[in-house]
């Protein structure tokens, strides 16, 4: 019973994002779109996973400033977006745009976000000291290993340890090749749940 209430609780709050101007279901999707990859509707996956995640329901409302700002909503564990519609702005309490949206040309350019990068850093598959000995220039340029992983070594098809083969993974998964997500962050956040192999070993 508790179940039905919970996803009748997720679904009214997913509606009523959708009906306020700060949540952007085109803006998300393009910001996010391994989400759509993975067959989400916006509205549902910033409700269920996204404000968690630290991702940004809109340009128009920067929700990890809002957590950051007021230590009550974070400390309750509650969606910014959800908490500011219900309660917040009847309390007066402010908001912000996203300083930093970026538009080139009219297309969003996701950037990687601290989130991704402290996934990749927990993930048990990433191997700092195995990359940066596998990959001598990562090395030599003094760069820090998992953040050069997030940005350049997935797209290059690099290991991020010996037990995650970023190829297969990549070759395997139509999805994520065509999504902008790094390959480890997508299987720590989805692919992992839904057991996808990590290599020919895996399978």
């Amino acid at each position: 019973m508790a179940g039905l209430r919970e996803l009748h609780v997720e679904h009214h709050n997913a509606k009523m994002i959708e009906a306020s101007p700060f949540f952007n279901a085109e803006w998300y999707s393009q910001m996010y779109p391994e989400v759509i990859a993975a067959g989400y509707r916006p509205s549902r996956h910033y409700v269920r996973f996204g404000a968690a995640q630290s991702r940004q329901p809109g340009p128009l409302f920067d929700g990890v400033w809002y957590l950051d700002t007021y230590e009550d909503v974070a400390a309750g564990g509650l969606n910014p977006l959800v908490h500011y519609i219900h309660f917040g702005e009847k309390e007066g309490r402010r908001k912000r745009a996203i300083p930093d949206a970026l538009f080139t040309s009219g297309t969003i350019v996701r950037s990687h976000s601290e989130f991704d990068l402290e996934v990749v850093r927990k993930s048990d598959l990433f191997d700092a000291s195995w990359y940066v000995s596998t990959n001598p220039d990562v090395r030599d340029a003094g760069i820090d290993p998992a953040l050069h992983f997030l940005i350049h070594g997935g797209s290059e098809r690099r290991k991020p340890g010996p037990r995650f083969d970023t190829g297969f993974y990549l070759d395997s998964n139509l999805d994520v090749r065509n999504s902008n997500l790094n390959p480890l962050v997508h299987y720590e956040l989805h692919g992992k749940l839904e057991d996808r192999p990590t290599s020919m070993t895996g399978v």
